[in-house]
């Protein structure tokens, strides 16, 4: 499975998290935390990928890329950070940490 890009960012409108694929047309997720946010629109990337195929509907190729720091990012807090090495492992992605002392 490809490694789209995901956008997650708060919604007031909705008091929650919306995460979105952009290179899946209307493939998006709300959750009240950003770990939920990011879990539901997993699953909907694969129900989407799935109906695709069973429609014989081409699978899109990789168009948006992570721009700031390359291909890296920052995250914080102890459950997001197992929450993402969860999900890191789960596809088979290399994960690379880098810790700061920010006190």
């Amino acid at each position: 499975m490809k490694n789209y890009h995901i956008n997650i960012f708060y919604s007031e409108e909705d008091n929650g998290y919306i995460a979105d694929i952009p290179d899946l047309k209307y493939c998006s997720a709300f959750g009240l935390t950003e770990e939920e946010a990011l879990r539901e629109v997993l699953q909907a990337k694969a129900a989407w990928l799935d109906a695709a195929k069973m429609e014989g509907k081409p699978i899109p190729e990789l168009r948006y890329r992570l721009a700031i720091l390359g291909d890296s990012f920052m995250i914080s807090g102890c459950a997001a950070i197992a929450f993402f090495i969860e999900v890191a492992i789960a596809f088979g992605t290399k994960v690379i940490f880098r810790l700061f002392d920010c006190g």
